[in-house]
C-alpha cells in the first residue's frame, strides 16, 4: 500500500490549523478584553478615596506655647472609609498610624500627647497619638503620605507673610492711618 503525501493530494493541516489556533485565540483574547474592561479597578478607586483625607486644622502654637498642646486633625471629606493603617504624618512631626479607618465625613485628631489632649478636650474621642518632633510655631509643613509614601496632602503654613496688606486708611481728625486689606474678604484669589 501506498501512501500519498497530503500535500500531494492538495489537503494542507498545517495552515487551517494555524488559523483555526489564531481565531481561537483571537475569540479568547477579545472575551479577555471585554471582560477586563468591565472590571472596574479596586487601586483607582482607592486612590480617589484616599485623596479625600485632607489636613483639616493644624494647632501648632498654643497658648501654653508647649509642644504637648499641639495636634493635627484630618477630616475625610469622601463618600467611603479610607483605611490609614501604615500612613504617616511628615516634616515637622513623625507618627505613624496604627490600625486605624477614617469614616466618611469624619474627623480624627492626631495629638502631640494623647493625656494632655485628653484633659483639655474630653470630649473627644475621635484621636490618636504621640508623635516624635513638634511643629514650628513660625513656619512649617505637615505632610500626610499614605502606606506607600506617596503625598496625599501636603499644607505649608506661617504665622506671617502676605495674608493681609496694609494700605492708608481716609483721613480722620487731620490724620491717615493704616486699613489692614485681606485677600480673605473677597478681595482675593480664594478664602485662604
Amino acid at each position: 500500500m501506498r501512501v500519498q503525501s497530503s500535500k500531494r493530494l492538495g489537503i494542507s493541516n498545517g495552515p487551517a490549523r494555524r488559523t483555526r489556533t489564531r481565531t481561537l485565540g483571537d475569540a479568547v483574547a477579545a472575551a479577555l478584553s471585554r471582560r477586563l474592561a468591565e472590571i472596574q479597578p479596586l487601586e483607582q478607586r482607592l486612590l480617589l478615596a484616599a485623596s479625600d483625607v485632607v489636613v483639616n486644622e493644624i494647632m501648632y502654637n498654643s497658648a501654653s506655647a508647649e509642644t504637648a498642646d499641639e495636634y493635627v486633625e484630618l477630616y475625610n471629606k469622601g463618600g467611603t472609609a479610607v483605611d490609614l493603617t501604615g500612613w504617616h504624618l511628615t516634616n515637622g512631626i513623625d507618627y505613624t498610624f496604627p490600625s486605624a479607618s477614617l469614616g466618611a465625613g469624619q474627623y480624627l485628631v492626631v495629638a502631640a500627647d494623647l493625656a494632655r489632649f485628653a484633659q483639655k478636650y474630653p470630649s473627644v474621642s475621635n484621636v490618636v497619638g504621640n508623635w516624635t518632633g513638634h511643629l514650628s510655631n513660625n513656619a512649617d509643613t505637615v505632610e500626610l503620605q499614605n502606606n506607600l509614601g506617596q503625598e496625599i496632602d501636603r499644607v505649608d503654613y506661617a504665622s506671617d507673610g502676605e495674608w493681609a496688606q496694609r494700605q492708608r486708611g481716609p483721613l480722620d481728625v487731620n490724620h491717615r492711618g493704616w486699613v489692614w486689606v485681606s485677600g480673605a474678604n473677597g478681595l482675593g484669589k480664594s478664602l485662604e
